[in-house]
């Protein structure tokens, strides 16, 4: 979990205090207008539309709350003119089910809205109608109140415009210093580099999704002034992370010869130097503070540089070590341009530099999410073989279950808390349900409690209205950093909210710990029902790597290729690596009998990994080294590259690893010009071989 001081500023702590503002500020008013009733109607109806309301760009803040506010109202409508009809209701219960799971098709984008729909379901089945009040009229009012909701959202989103792009900026770099953390760990001989390999590809993964998210803000509406300023900064950190992932290739044989050496301990500090310089930034940005002046710490880093140079000088011309002295020197020359890309960086966010040139936003545009609303969407996924109409299913049949189950227990139950439970707990994959079950269930166990002692004490509504606030914020703000406290804030706003629709009802402790084990215990067992295993997914994800990777080498390997498509060409080879990985996490979470190896799975990770820093290589090379090139010569080795690997990687199949060249693949732009630059791009395009046949290899297996 993030430190408290830093998590009080982060854009989720804004969003919970902002959903949780509007839904109080509503109850404020219509306890006004028309005392607690009108309150727990208006503000039920804010605080389903609020589920939906998940940090976004203010453009599209209304694509995710007005179809929740239209489903809301739906579901309220209906499910209010069937209590006397258990057939009905339950018909209407597997129908919000269904509807629930099948907007997972469109992610995180229309996600929310599920708990949107099950939520009002909830509210309107704890909800009697009091005797002349019509289904339509109570409808009315919590249309009313999440239409007031909505509006209140999207104007609060329009207000923080500037501030939540700070946020998730600062999250990007945050993410980016943890990177280089682990990527110090490259120059610390104890660390296995198997076990940093696998560190630095779950922190790619991590950081790739920070990226997107504030690509998706930054690079959205850019205007003259501090829009501008932020968007040029996650250009420089683009730019930082592309020269780091480039500086960390051939390790094994120079960590094989000065892995001990001081010199190799120094570089590892100049890495977490940069990285405590960036988490610094970072700080600052995300506390809407001046970025403070940093150590000057190039001197630090040229002293280091020249160690490196001379520690390799004298074995330069001894054969058998020739090769480790110049991977030194070209890690060295290397590693030290990617931390003075780390300074453009910092000096961007300091307003002292403006970096690389910011392309226009149309040109960005393709970096940015989709985020439109598409029927069509669902077309690929009408069919039993997909995850999301299985997922679907499941939830439909899980929430009648359910319900059915309620009305047959020998006591009372609740069968609405059932319900919410059952469909919080129920995920599209397994490994969520599993964590959602142990979270929820220790969640609503702490939850239950707490609502009971608070309930004990309180009887006022009106008391009881600055606990809901305090809950809705807090179940908002750790929904994607602790989920455990998600579960046990969502239970007290839950109890509480019931409680202000039905002021007079009993509250047993012992009923609402027994209705949340019930409705965990469906969820787990539906898991089992129509499961969408990971491994089903692996073969495709695994494709999709070597495409991409393919046209990653493409891209990177035509020197006439504008930056703005190479850049894509690699966010698009890093989105299929990073999905790959977290597919195969979800995987181990699974039964042991629905998985499968795992050594394919780490070295078609590892070995794209590996192929992507090859590239960046190569590209780094062809920036740095422009003028030493013959271009008939040059374009004719990249030709040949394009050409072998993209054979390499079109079909899945072993192929012969050609052995190492014993002469270095890597120089230093500065006092490496005595080697031929053809060469030594020759070597490295046989090193990216090399990892294209590793990768082609494991996709086979």
């Amino acid at each position: 979990m993030p430190q408290l001081p830093r998590l009080l500023f982060t854009h989720t702590i804004y969003n919970g205090i902002g959903c949780a503002a509007g839904v109080l500020l509503l109850a404020l008013c219509g306890y006004m207008v028309g005392g607690f009733a009108l309150a727990a109607v208006l503000s039920s109806g804010a605080m389903a539309v609020s589920i939906a309301d998940v940090p976004a760009p203010e453009g599209h803040k209304l694509r995710q709350l007005l179809p929740a506010w239209l489903g809301t109202a739906l579901v309220t409508l209906l499910v209010s003119a069937s209590h006397a009809q258990p057939i009905l209701l339950g018909l209407e219960i597997t129908v919000v089910g269904f509807v629930a799971g099948l907007l997972s098709a469109w992610g995180r984008l229309l996600l929310p809205m599920g708990f949107s729909l099950v939520l009002a379901t909830v509210f309107a089945m704890a909800f009697p109608l009091p005797p002349g009040t019509s289904p339509w009229g109570h409808a009315g009012l919590f249309m009313l109140g999440g239409l007031a909701y909505l509006v209140w959202g999207w104007s609060l989103s329009i207000a923080l415009a500037v501030r939540t792009r700070q946020q998730v900026l600062a999250d990007a770099l945050d993410a980016f210093s943890r990177y280089l953390r682990h990527k110090a760990r490259y120059y610390d001989a104890a660390s296995s580099l198997d076990a940093v390999y696998l560190d630095l590809i779950r922190e790619h993964a991590a950081l790739a999704e920070k990226l997107q998210a504030a690509r998706d803000f930054c690079f959205y509406r850019i205007r003259p002034g501090r829009r501008a300023e932020l968007a040029r900064v996650l250009y420089a950190l683009l730019d930082a992370y592309e020269h780091a992932l480039a500086s960390q290739t051939d390790r094994e044989l120079m960590r094989a010869r000065y892995g001990d050496s001081a010199v190799m301990r120094e570089m590892g500090q100049r890495v977490v130097e940069a990285a405590d310089d960036i988490e610094a930034v970072a700080g600052a940005i995300v506390r809407a503070r001046p970025v403070p002046v940093l150590p000057d710490r190039s001197q630090a880093c040229a002293a280091t540089q020249a160690a490196a140079y001379a520690l390799a000088e004298p074995d330069l011309t001894v054969p058998e070590h020739a090769r480790a002295a110049a991977l030194l020197r070209g890690l060295a020359a290397k590693l030290f341009h990617s931390l003075h890309s780390a300074r453009t960086l910092i000096e961007a966010a300091r307003q002292r530099s403006e970096g690389s040139p910011l392309p226009s936003e149309r040109e960005l545009r393709a970096f940015v999410s989709v985020r439109k609303i598409r029927i069509a969407v669902l077309r690929r996924h009408l069919n039993t073989d997909s995850p999301v109409l299985r997922y679907a299913l499941r939830l439909a049949m899980a929430m009648l279950t359910g319900f059915v189950l309620a009305r047959n227990l020998p006591y009372a139950a609740h069968g609405h808390w059932i319900l919410l439970t059952t469909a919080v707990v129920l995920r599209p994959s397994f490994s969520q349900t599993r964590q959602r079950h142990n979270d929820r269930v220790i969640g609503n166990l702490i939850g239950c409690v707490i609502a009971g002692l608070l309930l004990h004490v309180i009887h006022s509504p009106l008391g009881i209205l600055p606990l809901l606030f305090l809950s809705i914020a807090i179940a908002h703000a750790f929904v994607t950093v602790q989920y455990r406290v998600t579960s046990i804030a969502a239970c007290v706003m839950g109890l509480l909210q019931l409680q202000l629709l039905v002021p007079n009802s009993p509250f047993v402790l012992t009923e609402r710990v027994i209705d949340t084990i019930i409705g965990a215990l469906i969820a787990l067992g539906f898991a089992f029902v129509l499961p969408a295993w990971e491994r089903r997914s692996l073969p495709q994800l695994m494709k999709r790597v070597r495409e991409t990777a393919a046209n990653y080498a493409d891209a990177a390997l035509d020197p006439q290729l504008g930056p703005l498509a190479y850049r894509l060409a690699r966010k698009q080879a890093q989105d299929a690596l990073a999905a790959l990985s977290q597919a195969t996490a979800r995987m181990l979470d699974e039964p042991a009998s629905h998985q499968i190896a795992l050594p394919p799975l780490h070295g078609t990770v590892s070995s794209a990994y590996l192929l992507g820093a090859q590239l960046a290589s190569v590209r780094f090379m062809l920036d740095q080294r422009t003028a030493d090139f013959d271009p008939p010569r040059r374009d004719a080795l990249l030709t040949e590259g394009r050409r072998e690997l993209a054979r390499i990687l079109a079909q899945p199949a072993a192929h012969d690893a050609p052995p190492h060249d014993p002469v270095a693949v890597d120089s230093s732009p500065d006092d490496m010009r005595e080697l031929d630059v053809h060469i030594l791009l020759q070597r490295r395009l046989a090193a990216a071989r090399e990892d294209a046949q590793r990768l082609a290899g494991f996709a086979a297996a």
